[in-house]
C-alpha cells in the first residue's frame, strides 16, 4: 500500500474513533469447518485471497492463505436446481453461483453472507457469465474404459494436472470402479503425485499461480500446497438418545460417542461408519468398513454395558445397513455388486442376518430397499421398478403391499423404530409447477394412510416418530427445515431452523420432550420441543475430540478441537484465541445440555471466574462496551501468499483516543519477536504509531500477529497475514539441548538417585538423532555445576540459535515451594530450608528463551510441583518431610509445607483442565512432570525419573509416533508423556502444562 492510501486509512481511522466507532467490537462468529468435503464446483478470487465451494444448495466462501471457512450459505430452498457453475465477481466482494441453461443466479456477500437472486433470460447466452465446472466430466471419466490419463492446463500453459486412472483400491460404498492418482507437472520438471482420489474437482486461479485440488491448495510457482481446506471429518449420520434418558448418543470417529458432558465416553468401533438402533434402544448394529480386511463388517453392540454383544457378520461386497428389527434380534443390509467389469449394470441383494448368531438367514435378490414389519419373519421390500411387497423369510412368499395412495412415483423412505409406522415422500406440482412433497405415513399393520401433509420443497429426508405414537419429526430439503406434528390431530407444532444441509436422521427421547437431528452439515442437533428450540450442536473433530456449541455460539471444545476452531468477523478470521475468553463456557454448556451432572455447573463457573481473574478480565469488560485499541496491518493486501524471500516488510500502525500507546507486539507462529514484552512505546507518549518493521520469515508457514496494548493493559485485537517462506534451498534445522540434572546436593541428605542421570540420557539420546536436524549441539550440567549463574549463562548460547532453529532445555530434581508458595528448582547448592537462598526461581528458566531467535522452544521439567499452582486455593499445614516413600520410589520434593485442595474441587485445577491457556507470554511450550500439587516419581523400576523414562520410551520404541507416519512431533509427546506418566503411577501423578502453543506444532523426533 503506498503513502497517500495509508494516510487516508490513518484519516479515515481517526474519524471512526472521533465519531466512537470503535468503542465497541462488534460480535464474531464462531465458526468449526464442517459439512461437504467434495464439491460440485470451485473457484478461486482474481485476488487468490479467497476460494469458493459449492455443493447442492449450500456454497462455502474459504480464506486461502489459513484454510479456514469465512461463511457457509443456503443459497435457495429449492433443492432441485442444479448449479453448474461458481465464480467470484470482479471486485472479490461476492461469490456467484450460476446456472447453465436458466442463466438465473445467487450472488453471496462474502462479508454479510446476504444472498441476492438475479432472474436471467433462459438460453440467452448473448451476455453469458457461465464457467463450467470440472466435477462432473472427471466423475463421468471414471468410468471410461479408454483412456489411462485426463490432462488439464493452467492458462498460461506452465502447468498441467494429471487425473492417472487407477483401479479403486477400496471396495466402499461407492460403486465407482476407479479412482485416481492426481500428478502435478511444472514447466520442464517430471510429474509428481499430489493426490489420490475417487472424486475429481479442481481450478485454476486466472493468474496461473495457484490450483486447488478438492481441498487442497497449490503455489504453482513452487508446487508445495499452500493449506488445506480444514474440514471436520465424517463421522457417519447415526443419532439417538440412551433409553429413558436425555443423554445424546452419536456415532463418532472410529467409536459410538455417548455425550453425558463433561464425562463424555466413546466406546471404540474402529472403521465405524454408522449405526442403527432397535426398538429396545440398548443394543445397536453398526456398519464397519474394515480397511484392514476391506470389507463390510456388522457389529452389534450394547450401549448400557458399553460391549460388543455377538461376533460380526461380513461381505466383501459394498453395501448399506438398512434396518433393525423392533426387537433387535435381527438386522438386514442391501448388498450390491457389479455384473460384471465391463458393464454399467449393479446387481442388488437384501440380506438379513441373525444378530446373536451371526448366520445368514435369507437374500433377497433384486431388492434395492427393504424394512422389517411387526413380525420379524416378514419384510417390507421395495423391488426395483416393479413394487412393494411383504416377503415372507420362511415361506419365501411375496405379497403386494396394498399402500393406500401410494403411486408409482412416491417414495417409502423409512419406518418407525417400533416398526408401527411406513414414512413416505409423496410428489406433487403445485400451482406455478414448482414441485412440492406430501410427508405422508401409513400403518404397517393395515397399510391405511393416516397422514398426510404438503410440505415446501422437492424431497423429504428423513422421518421418525416419538415412543407414545404422538409425535411426527420431518426432515426437508426447504431450508433444511425439520417439522414436528402432532400425529393424531395433524396440527403442526413446531419448525425448526439451524441446519445448513440436508437432515439424514432423527430420534425422539423416550418421553417425547427432546429432538436429536442429523445432517450431511456434520453436526448433531438437540432440540427442546417445549419450546421449539435449538439447545445445543454437537460436533465431531477427530477420534477423541469434539465441540459442543448454543446457538448463542457459548461452546466447550476439547483442546485438540481448538485447532478447528476460528472467529469470523467480516471477512476477517481470528484465531480461537482472540474471543475463546468470552465464548469458551462449559458451564453454559452443562446447563443447556441438560447433562446429568448439573452439580457441576457451579465449580464450572468458579472455574471460569478464575481464567477471567487470571488473566485481568471481568465479565463486564467482555460484553463489548470496554474501550480497546486497534493495530492493523496497512499493507496486508500486498503481501504474497508465498514468497522465497527470508525477509518482508509489515506497515503497522495502530490507534487508541483514550488512553497512551504502551507496547507493540510481533508475534510470528505465537512466538514475539521482541521477547513477551514487545517494542515498548512507553516514552513516546503516542496515541498514533506508524512504522515499517521488518520481520525475518520462519521456513514453511508463517502467522504473523501484530498487536498494541494500551497503558491500562488492554490488548487489541490482533491484526494479522499468513506467508510461506519457500527458500531456494531448504536447510534441516539445529537442535539446542541443555540438559540439566541434579543428583548430588551440598546438602546430601537430599540426593536423589536419577536425576544427573535423566540428563546424560536424554543427551546420549538426541546426539544419536542425526536425521531429524542439521546440527544437535548438546550441553550438559549436572550436579556441582548447577548454579543459578552457571543456568543464566546459557543465554548466551541461546542467542546464538537462528528463527528455525529448535531447542530444548530440561530440568530433573528437586523441585520447592517456599512458605509463600513461591516455585524453584533445587540448585546444587540450594539451601533446603530456605528455597531463595542459591535456589532457581522457574521464571529464570522461562526467561531464558524469551525472546531469542530460535521460535521451536521446549521447556521439560521433571521435578515435584512443576505445574502450575493457584495460592488462593492451597492451605499451609504443618508437614514431615517429602522425600523417599520405599526402597524403589523416591518423590523429587523438599517442602516445609503441606499442600491441600480448598474451594469447589480445586477450580484452578478445573480452570487448567477445561481451558487451553492463551496468555500470550514467550511462545514456549512448557511441560512439567507433575502438577502444582503432585510429588515427581524416580525409581529403580525406571531407572530414571518416571516422566524422564516415558518420554525416552516414547521415542526409543516410537510409540510417541501416534499416528504412525514416521515423525514425532512435539503435540502427540505431550500426549503421549500425559497418558504414560498416568499410568505407569496408577493416577498418583499427572505430567501438565505450564504453557501451550496451540497453534504451533514441530516435529522432535
Amino acid at each position: 500500500m503506498n503513502l497517500i492510501i495509508m494516510k487516508v486509512k490513518l484519516f479515515i481511522i481517526s474519524v471512526l474513533f472521533s465519531l466512537g466507532l470503535f468503542a465497541q467490537q462488534k460480535e464474531v462468529e464462531v465458526v468449526i469447518s464442517s459439512g461437504w468435503t467434495i464439491a460440485q464446483c470451485s473457484a478461486i478470487s482474481s485476488n487468490n485471497q479467497y476460494t469458493g465451494q459449492a455443493m447442492q444448495n449450500a456454497a462455502s466462501v474459504w480464506d486461502v492463505k489459513t484454510g479456514r471457512m469465512i461463511r457457509n450459505v443456503v443459497y435457495t430452498e429449492d433443492f432441485s436446481a442444479a448449479l453448474d457453475s461458481i465464480w467470484f465477481n470482479e471486485d472479490n466482494t461476492k461469490l456467484i453461483v450460476g446456472f447453465m441453461m436458466s442463466n438465473d443466479r445467487y450472488e453471496i456477500d462474502i462479508a454479510s453472507g446476504e444472498v441476492v437472486f438475479i432472474k436471467g433470460a433462459p438460453y440467452d447466452f448473448s451476455n453469458y457469465q457461465y464457467r463450467p465446472s470440472n466435477f462432473q466430466k472427471i466423475n463421468i471419466y471414471l468410468y471410461n474404459q479408454e483412456k489411462d490419463d485426463l490432462t488439464f492446463r493452467s492458462p498460461d500453459g506452465n502447468a498441467i494436472l494429471i487425473y492417472h486412472k487407477i483401479k479403486n483400491p477400496l471396495r466402499n460404498t461407492s460403486l465407482q470402479p476407479f479412482s485416481y492418482e492426481v500428478r502435478l507437472k511444472i514447466g520442464k520438471e517430471n510429474p509428481f503425485s499430489i493426490d489420490t482420489t475417487v472424486h475429481g474437482g479442481f481450478v485454476f486461479s486466472e493468474d496461473s499461480r495457484l490450483l486447488m485440488v478438492n481441498k487442497n491448495i497449490y503455489d504453482l510457482q513452487s508446487g508445495r500446497k499452500i493449506s488445506d481446506l480444514r474440514m471436520v471429518p465424517f463421522s457417519g449420520w447415526s443419532a439417538m438418545f440412551l433409553p429413558d434418558s436425555r443423554v445424546p448418543v452419536t456415532a463418532a470417529i472410529g467409536s459410538i460417542r455417548i455425550w453425558d458432558f463433561p464425562d463424555v465416553q466413546d466406546i471404540k468401533i474402529p472403521d465405524l461408519v454408522d449405526f442403527r438402533q432397535s426398538a429396545v434402544g440398548d443394543v445397536v448394529v453398526c456398519e464397519v468398513f474394515s480397511m484392514l480386511k476391506k470389507e463390510k463388517v456388522f457389529v452389534a453392540v450394547n450401549l448400557l454395558t458399553k460391549k460388543i454383544a455377538v461376533d460380526f457378520f461380513s461381505s466383501e461386497k459394498s453395501g448399506y445397513l438398512q434396518d433393525v428389527s423392533a426387537s433387535g434380534e435381527r438386522y438386514c443390509f442391501m448388498e450390491m455388486e457389479k455384473e460384471n467389469a465391463e458393464s454399467m449394470e449393479t446387481k442388488y441383494t437384501i440380506k438379513v442376518i441373525d444378530r446373536k448368531s451371526a448366520d445368514l438367514i435369507s437374500d433377497i435378490p433384486g431388492s434395492t430397499k427393504a424394512f422389517f414389519t411387526l413380525n420379524e419373519d416378514e419384510l417390507l421390500v421395495d423391488e426395483k421398478g416393479v413394487g412393494t411387497f411383504k416377503y415372507h423369510l420362511q415361506t419365501k412368499e411375496k405379497i403386494p403391499f396394498p399402500t393406500e395412495g401410494l403411486n408409482e412415483t412416491d417414495v417409502i423412505l423409512a419406518v418407525s423404530n417400533d416398526h408401527k409406522y411406513i414414512f413416505g415422500n409423496k410428489y406433487v406440482t403445485g400451482n406455478e409447477g414448482t414441485p412440492k412433497s406430501i410427508a405422508a405415513v401409513w400403518e404397517m399393520e393395515s397399510g391405511s394412510l393416516i397422514f398426510e401433509k404438503e410440505l415446501s420443497g422437492y424431497n423429504l429426508t428423513a422421518f421418525q416418530s416419538s415412543k407414545d405414537g404422538q409425535l411426527l419429526a420431518v426432515g426437508s430439503t426447504y431450508e433444511n427445515a425439520i417439522y414436528v406434528f402432532n400425529l393424531q390431530t395433524k396440527k403442526q407444532l413446531h419448525r425448526l431452523i439451524g441446519h445448513t444441509a440436508y437432515i439424514r436422521r432423527l430420534a425422539f427421547s423416550d418421553d417425547g420432550k427432546r429432538l436429536i437431528s442429523s445432517a450431511i452439515d456434520g453436526t448433531r442437533r438437540i432440540w427442546n420441543l417445549e419450546e421449539g428450540t435449538e439447545m445445543v450442536s454437537l460436533i465431531n473433530t477427530g477420534e477423541k475430540d469434539y465441540a459442543i456449541v448454543t446457538p448463542q455460539q457459548y461452546y466447550y471444545a476439547t483442546k485438540g478441537a481448538k485447532k478447528m476452531i476460528h472467529f469470523v468477523k467480516g471477512k476477517e478470521i481470528y484465531p480461537f484465541s482472540q474471543f475463546d475468553l468470552k465464548y469458551n463456557r462449559p458451564d453454559i454448556i452443562i446447563r443447556d445440555m441438560e447433562a446429568s451432572n448439573q452439580a457441576l455447573q457451579q465449580p464450572f463457573y468458579y472455574a471460569y471466574q478464575k481464567r477471567l481473574k487470571r488473566l485481568g478480565f471481568t465479565e463486564e469488560m467482555l460484553d463489548g462496551s470496554f474501550h480497546m485499541p486497534i493495530a492493523d496491518i496497512a499493507n496486508d493486501s500486498e503481501l504474497p501468499i508465498s514468497t522465497t524471500e527470508k525477509n518482508i516488510h509489515l506497515n503497522v500502525h495502530a490507534a487508541d483516543p483514550r488512553f497512551l500507546l504502551d507496547r507493540l507486539i510481533v508475534r510470528v507462529n505465537e512466538v514475539p519477536v521482541e521477547g513477551k514484552l514487545g517494542t515498548s512505546l512507553k516514552g513516546s507518549k503516542l496515541h498514533v504509531f506508524q512504522k515499517t518493521i521488518p520481520v525475518e520469515l520462519s521456513q514453511g508457514k508463517n502467522r504473523i500477529e501484530v498487536s498494541v496494548m494500551n497503558e491500562k493493559g488492554v490488548e487489541s485485537i490482533a491484526s494479522h497475514v499468513s506467508i510461506e517462506y519457500l527458500p531456494k534451498e531448504i536447510k534441516r534445522a539445529n537442535f539446542y539441548l541443555f540438559a540439566i540434572g541434579v543428583s548430588s546436593y551440598e546438602q546430601a541428605e537430599y540426593n536423589l538417585s536419577y536425576a544427573a542421570k535423566d540428563a546424560k540420557d536424554l543427551a546420549a539420546l538426541f546426539e544419536t538423532n542425526s536425521t531429524t536436524f542439521g546440527r544437535v549441539h548438546v550441553t550438559q550440567i549436572t550436579n556441582e555445576q548447577v548454579t543459578l549463574e552457571g543456568v543464566k549463562a546459557l543465554r548466551k548460547e541461546l542467542e546464538k540459535t537462528e528463527v528455525d532453529d529448535a531447542v530444548c532445555v530440561f530440568f530433573a530434581g528437586h523441585g520447592l515451594l517456599d512458605v509463600e508458595l513461591n516455585y524453584y528448582l533445587a540448585a546444587h547448592p540450594i539451601n533446603f530450608k530456605n528455597p531463595a537462598e542459591n535456589g532457581i526461581p522457574y521464571e529464570v528458566l522461562e526467561d531464558l528463551l524469551d525472546g531469542i531467535p530460535a521460535r521451536k522452544k521446549l521447556i521439560m521439567i521433571d521435578a515435584c510441583h512443576s505445574g502450575e499452582i493457584d495460592k488462593e486455593e492451597i492451605a499451609l499445614v504443618e508437614s514431615t518431610k517429602a522425600g523417599q516413600v520405599s526402597d524403589e520410589i523416591t518423590f523429587r520434593a523438599v517442602t516445609s509445607t503441606t499442600l491441600q485442595r480448598v474451594g469447589l474441587n480445586n477450580s484452578f485445577e478445573l480452570m487448567k483442565e477445561l481451558f487451553t491457556d492463551i496468555r500470550k507470554a514467550s511462545g514456549t511450550m512448557i511441560i512439567s512432570s507433575a502438577g502444582g500439587m503432585e510429588y515427581a516419581m524416580e525409581g529403580g523400576e525406571w531407572k530414571n525419573g518416571v516422566f524422564t523414562y516415558s518420554f525416552l520410551k516414547g521415542i526409543k520404541s516410537k510409540e510417541a509416533d501416534l499416528n504412525a507416519d514416521g515423525m514425532i512431533m512435539l503435540s502427540e509427546m505431550n500426549t503421549y508423556i500425559r497418558n504414560k506418566v498416568f499410568e505407569l503411577t496408577k493416577g498418583r501423578q499427572q505430567p501438565t502444562n505450564r504453557a501451550e502453543v496451540v497453534e504451533s506444532d514441530w516435529r522432535i523426533w
